[in-house]
């Protein structure tokens, strides 16, 4: 009996380091935890989120531009208040002249003429850019199913769980390239989304079938972690 306890202390002993090691990894886990709850539970963030989906649906478009012009009033992180125009200029085929003339100038005022540099920036490369001709995202957003509401959060199978009710487009475009057809199957719409199309097709160099499907993605201009898990 006793040589059996003496066994189960040393294999006890021997655990030891890995309980450690599970309880220090526990403990960093909590406290990220504990560091998004307060992150997502602040009024300012989720009043943030609110304005970026009612600009993701096209509701309400004065009061997301108030809010806009209220972060630069209260000289609030350029990034955020850049951000937000981007996704305004993405999702409604560009801003109004007299808006974009109006934000250029609160910006300027506000963060001194450098934000002028990077304001261009932006322009040249068309992220912000000045409203014509026709919206495409109306178009994108149903026929490849963009905005998602009626999500199993029980059990979730879908991206747009991960973006409150939002599928990234790269996402969905991968979806479509792995379906019987690929993207031929979907030509009209990729000739909607901004942008060249090329498509090249590499001949056969002799591969060797293993059974296993290998797909390799390449994102030019970068891709969010959200967007690879």
């Amino acid at each position: 009996h006793k040589l059996k306890e003496i066994t189960e202390i040393r294999d006890f002993m021997r655990k030891l380091p890995e309980l450690q090691q599970d309880k220090e990894h526990l403990a960093i886990h909590i406290e990220i935890a504990q560091q998004i709850t307060k992150r997502t539970s602040d009024p300012a963030f989720m009043q943030a989120i609110g304005v970026e989906q009612n600009i993701y649906y096209g509701e309400d478009e004065k009061g997301c531009l108030d809010y806009i012009e209220e972060c630069i009033d209260k000289q609030e992180d350029i990034n955020k208040v850049l951000r937000l125009l981007a996704l305004s200029s993405a999702v409604n085929g560009g801003l109004k002249l007299k808006t974009l003339e109006f934000f250029r100038r609160e910006i300027m005022q506000t963060y001194g003429f450098e934000a002028l540099l990077l304001l261009d920036n932006l322009e040249k490369a068309g992220i912000l850019k000045r409203q014509e001709g026709k919206n495409p995202f109306p178009g994108l957003k149903k026929a490849l199913r963009l905005m998602v509401q009626d999500i199993d959060e029980a059990n979730p199978n879908d991206i747009a769980y991960v973006y409150s009710g939002y599928a990234p487009i790269t996402v969905r475009l991968i979806e479509a390239a792995m379906k019987p057809g690929g993207w031929r199957s979907i030509d009209a719409i990729l000739h909607a989304i901004p942008g060249p199309l090329v498509e090249e097709i590499q001949p056969d160099a002799g591969e060797v079938n293993t059974g296993t499907k290998v797909v390799m993605l390449f994102f030019i201009g970068g891709v969010t972690f959200a967007e690879i898990s």
